[in-house]
């Protein structure tokens, strides 16, 4: 049985794919309790009984300027089960032009935004041509790598997504963040980006923007010098600019 939040066309205001037009598949809950999230996932407005049900209702709200299918939470792996995914990404490559085909090349079609504490299905040669992961760990205890390495190993980890805090920390506090986000990431650096991404306040106004984006520029710094060979970007959510959803 899935649960699902909400399903709604969109601009990827973050990330690697930030800009394509997109479909938002929002699944309701998630196995962690973040004190900064900023998503209302837990409320359920669709329940689809089988992976046919689900699919053919994305399908269905897919038009030729979607080239994009986000799959996000809440946690979405929580619900995504067995061969869910490969079947999504059969049916949609089905119903997609050639010219979109062609894109397959270059990026996925799908991608998954997930925490990394649940291990994704096995993949099959589909869902390795045509899903990515974009992963957003948030951890405080660097016994979480092994985890977060099995997952991006076995899958197309696309990007990793850091949120800073708010604010500056004291020295010890800043080194021990950044030390268990290098522990976690560094089985990874030089195959995908790291975006360290502000943590926005809930009343989003041009002061705590500015803030934010301070405080996430600092520690993309903090995490060049102790990674120097990663690929580490600042990232922000830029439909929260735009003034979308």
């Amino acid at each position: 049985m899935y649960r699902i939040n909400e399903i709604f066309s969109s601009y990827q205001g973050e990330g690697p794919y930030m800009g394509k037009h997109a479909l938002f598949v929002r699944f309701s809950g998630c196995n962690l309790h973040c004190p900064f999230c900023d998503t209302e996932h837990e409320r359920v407005t669709e329940w689809h009984d089988s992976d046919e049900s689900l699919i053919n209702r994305i399908c269905s709200m897919v038009d030729p300027s979607i080239k994009h299918i986000v799959l996000t939470g809440g946690e979405p792996m929580l619900q995504i089960k067995d061969k869910f995914l490969h079947y999504l990404a059969t049916t949609l490559i089905k119903k997609t032009p050639l010219n979109h085909k062609l894109l397959l090349n270059h990026y996925p079609i799908i991608t998954v935004e997930t925490n990394g504490t649940i291990p994704p299905p096995e993949a099959t040669d589909t869902i390795r041509a045509s899903v990515g992961y974009i992963v957003s760990p948030k951890f405080t205890d660097v016994s979480v790598a092994p985890l977060m390495t099995g997952v991006f190993n076995r899958n197309n980890c696309a990007a990793v997504k850091l949120i800073a805090p708010k604010s500056r920390m004291s020295a010890k506090r800043t080194a021990d963040l950044v030390h268990i986000w290098s522990s976690c990431v560094k089985y990874i650096c030089g195959f995908v980006p790291i975006y360290i991404q502000p943590m926005y306040p809930k009343k989003f106004g041009e002061a705590s923007m500015i803030k934010a984006v301070k405080s996430a520029v600092f520690f993309q710094k903090q995490l060049m010098e102790k990674l120097p060979e990663a690929d580490i970007r600042l990232g922000i959510q830029a439909h929260k600019h735009w003034g979308i959803q």
